[in-house]
């Protein structure tokens, strides 16, 4: 999906870069604090949509996404 953004050019390859370090990051460390993590990256998505760098209908695309891997591997929202 970032791929597809950053060739369409809703998104710059350095900012595409930057999220895709986020989601790496995402099973790093102790399972504990994913809940962390996973909020970190959906305000990284929501502050890049908030100065245009990343449209809104990637950036809920990804939330969506971000959604889903939190409720397979934990970390959502009412988690932490």
């Amino acid at each position: 999906m970032v791929d597809q953004a950053v060739a369409d050019g809703r998104i710059e390859r350095k900012t595409a870069n930057d999220l895709r370090e986020k989601a790496a990051e995402l099973d790093r460390g102790k399972p504990k604090d994913r809940a962390k993590r996973v909020e970190g990256l959906r305000e990284r998505i929501g502050d890049l949509a908030d100065d245009g760098k990343l449209d809104e209908a990637t950036a809920g695309a990804l939330q969506d996404l971000l959604d889903a891997y939190a409720g397979l591997r934990g970390g959502g929202r009412d988690e932490g």
